[in-house]
């Protein structure tokens, strides 16, 4: 019977080592992944942080655009035909006018439906208080009857993305001058 316990405990021994060795194997395995699931994380971490820098990149090309257009808007809308030169075509003029501004507003409207879709939202700031966060002051106004630090203008529009601040406000501030130091 010692014979067969020797036998016994020399086999289990064996098959102790060949556990260890299957075990040591599978732990390298499973280190193995997890260093390629972590690079692969890093990586992927990597993609969308120049995703967002595209995005943004891009969404701020499409303000560029947007201020291009309001201001084209804004433009035409105060148009008022002269009554003295070029009379003979004056009702042209006006009609073509009008049809330009049409055009004008339907880009500026599909432009503003992308924002959107973009999850852009407008800065609003005129009348608040100045919000350096928000808010870059392109002009000081003195004003001793109003509010110092209030936004009497916006210059340009500043947006949020994704309640972010995408891009500042350009405004007007005013300060009283009993504020100077």
């Amino acid at each position: 019977m010692t014979g067969k316990k020797a036998a016994e405990s020399d086999r289990l021994e064996q098959e102790i080592q060949s556990l260890k060795q299957a075990m040591k194997a599978q732990t390298e395995q499973h280190n193995l992944a997890l260093e390629k699931i972590s690079q692969s994380l890093a990586a992927l971490q990597d993609i969308r942080l120049d995703q967002q820098r595209i995005m943004r990149n891009w969404l701020l090309g499409l303000l560029e655009i947007y201020d291009s257009f309001h201001l084209a808007q804004t433009t035409l809308a105060q148009y008022q035909p002269v009554n003295r030169l070029f009379r003979h075509s004056r009702p042209e003029d006006i009609c073509f006018i009008r049809r330009f501004q049409q055009g004008q507003q339907i880009i500026l409207r599909r432009l503003q439906r992308l924002m959107e879709q973009c999850q852009l939202k407008r800065i609003e700031c005129q009348g608040k208080p100045f919000d350096p966060v928000l808010m870059t002051a392109v002009e000081i106004v003195e004003q001793p009857k109003v509010e110092n630090g209030l936004v009497l203008a916006e210059c340009r529009p500043g947006f949020y993305w994704r309640d972010q601040v995408l891009r500042t406000a350009e405004v007007k501030v005013n300060r009283t001058g009993e504020t100077r130091q």
